[in-house]
């Protein structure tokens, strides 16, 4: 390819955000929809875009929101490699292996030693000079979702040794908070380093028929909304299984779906009698009993359910239904013999 493109699913997230500004968008949906690639958009498109959303909200860290804000599924056949590798290492391969797949405009390249991993972030030095703005952004998101899957494919909190930008930073010490560690800008390349046993560490969800399931459940919850629902709490639903990755949402990341603030939100809920709590508590519960009728285990399911160890599930559980996870479980089998 030698235009250059990112894929359609990234650019409409950066729209979707444009239109919560109150952005006019109607010539970006317009050329998006006749573009000749159905999975992909000019990077001339996402650049302007981009463009606007830096002007908009004088922010020049806008990557930084979008790298935490996005998922792995934004990754499309991408992110279904990583998540079935059986490592990290497995998975970065996988990223290097199919990122051309996401935008022919950066590049992943790994380095190795005895005492390291960086991963490093390329873009060509003409597309730099074109669009600045846009490049740059693309990469502080970028970086900032390598760091945050870290945690969402092993459940652990590891932090960067050292990250690296080629370019000036605004505000480095919101990226330190961030990131845990020491930025440096204005270097020649644009990395982020890890210790390298984290390359061996496990991805929790490695198994392939774990994530087909998840992927059906989802589907089949979203599909069973027949029509436009009436009511804001079962919209709220909606929007928390379409977040799911795997940690629920929080209460401002739904209201910025709604384009409305989180005191109008939590006012629209009462009014209907509930609360984000409430509906969060009972998803859960609904699930719970859901992902106890396939095979995964009491471990997996509890991390699926956002609760930090396998014991506080347990609880929960108790609290909900009288009985254990796996009892309740040991009396399904028994219910279907």
């Amino acid at each position: 390819m030698n235009e250059k493109l990112i894929a359609k699913t990234i650019f409409i997230s950066y729209l979707s955000y444009a239109t919560q500004l109150k952005i006019d968008t109607a010539r970006f949906v317009e050329n998006e929809v006749n573009t000749n690639d159905k999975d992909y958009v000019s990077f001339e498109q996402f650049a302007f875009l981009m463009r606007l959303l830096v002007q908009k909200t004088e922010n020049q860290n806008l990557g930084l929101y979008f790298g935490e804000q996005s998922n792995i599924a934004a990754l499309g056949i991408v992110g279904q490699l990583i998540q079935t590798s059986k490592t990290i290492g497995d998975g970065i391969e996988q990223a290097l292996f199919g990122f051309n797949l996401i935008s022919n405009v950066i590049a992943l390249r790994l380095e190795k030693t005895n005492t390291s991993f960086k991963l490093y972030f390329d873009i060509e030095t003409d597309v730099k000079e074109e669009y600045p703005i846009a490049c740059k952004q693309l990469i502080i998101s970028s970086m900032t979702f390598v760091y945050k899957e870290i945690y969402f494919l092993t459940l652990k909190k590891y932090h960067p040794t050292d990250v690296s930008f080629e370019f000036e930073i605004d505000n480095v010490s919101l990226y330190e908070r961030i990131f845990h560690c020491e930025i440096v800008s204005k270097k020649e390349q644009t990395f982020i380093e890890f210790a390298p046993e984290i390359l061996n560490e496990k991805i929790v969800y490695a198994d392939y028929e774990l994530f087909v399931h998840l992927e059906k459940l989802v589907c089949k919850r979203l599909s069973s909304q027949t029509k436009k629902p009436e009511k804001i709490a079962d919209v709220v639903r909606e929007i928390i299984y379409k977040l799911l990755d795997p940690d629920f949402p929080k209460l401002n990341t739904v209201a910025n779906h709604l384009h409305i603030s989180e005191r109008a939100l939590q006012r629209k809920l009462k009014n209907e009698k509930t609360t984000y709590s409430q509906l969060l508590n009972e998803l859960k519960q609904s699930m719970a009993l859901e992902y106890l009728a396939s095979t995964n285990s009491i471990k997996e399911i509890s991390y699926m359910l956002g609760y930090s160890n396998p014991s506080a599930f347990v609880n929960a559980f108790k609290s909900w239904y009288k009985v254990s996870p796996s009892i309740y479980r040991q009396e399904l089998v028994r219910a279907n013999l």
